[in-house]
């Protein structure tokens, strides 16, 4: 009879007369002819079945690659305010008539909405049916309040700096979100507030008019005009800013202590 070791016992395998295993006591059997396993000397071959020695040691890390090349630098917005008479170029957005426009071509000195050159990004909305008449105040004038709030676009933009819902944005020169705040040129010109708290280099969302609503505000008179203010970085104030060489920039009407409707209008320069 011919021998073939095949190694551990295994209850599911169909041996043949001749087959030599090893069992779980560590001995060796064959099987016979009649069906039976007998005791049987351990082949020669059976000292290649012994157990799994341990796992080597981890090789050591290999050194980091080369950095790859730059990509390719990526296309933003720059907000350049109020439209005026100028050249503007590709990605520069302006306003003019109430509405966003932002320039869809290598350069142009043509008005927002005379040519292609300009796509409307924001329309402005339209005012609203006139309130009743308020009472008479020291200069005898009348006070309007528009009726409808007009909900304008909503902008999603990489924050270069940690915002608090509620605080003021602008759009810096790379197409960036900063803080605004009305002590200088271009962080005074601001685009609308943010929707809830990010960090810095994560997207933020911008509501640029409209109903803005934020838990931690607390504005106690309905009704106020809310500025842009001069000290801190994306706040808001019910104060009118006097201090010479900051900004007048008014940003919203209190709705309630924590909604406003935001309506931004860039109004003066505090000269001396």
């Amino acid at each position: 009879m011919k021998m073939r070791y095949r190694g551990q016992l295994d209850a599911e395998h169909r041996y043949e007369p001749g087959d030599i295993v090893r069992d779980r006591a560590g001995g060796y059997r064959v099987r016979s002819y009649s069906g039976h396993w007998c005791p049987v000397a351990a082949p020669a071959d059976a000292s290649c079945q012994g157990p799994t020695g341990r796992d080597g040691v981890d090789g050591v890390s290999g050194t980091d690659g080369k950095p790859g090349a730059p990509g390719a630098p990526g296309e933003g917005f720059r907000f350049r305010g109020v439209w005026k008479r100028g050249v503007y170029q590709k990605g520069d957005v302006a306003t003019s008539g109430g509405s966003s426009w932002v320039c869809v071509v290598p350069s142009t000195n043509t008005r927002p909405g005379v040519t292609k050159a300009w796509a409307l990004m924001a329309k402005a909305g339209a005012d609203g049916a006139d309130g009743a008449d308020g009472r008479d105040g020291m200069s005898q004038s009348v006070v309007r309040f528009r009726r409808e709030i007009v909900q304008g676009p909503v902008l999603q933009l990489t924050a270069a700096n940690d915002f608090e819902a509620g605080q003021a944005a602008f759009a810096m020169p790379d197409g960036r979100a900063g803080l605004a705040c009305a002590d200088g040129e271009p962080q005074t010109l601001a685009i609308g507030c943010a929707t809830m708290a990010c960090i810095a280099g994560s997207p933020v969302t911008i509501a640029t008019s409209g109903l803005v609503t934020c838990p931690s505000w607390s504005w106690s008179t309905p009704g106020a005009t809310l500025y842009l203010s001069p000290t801190t970085l994306g706040g808001l104030t019910e104060v009118y800013p006097t201090e010479v060489g900051k900004f007048v920039v008014v940003m919203a009407t209190v709705i309630s202590p924590t909604q406003i409707s935001l309506n931004i209008n860039w109004k003066e320069f505090i000269g001396a």
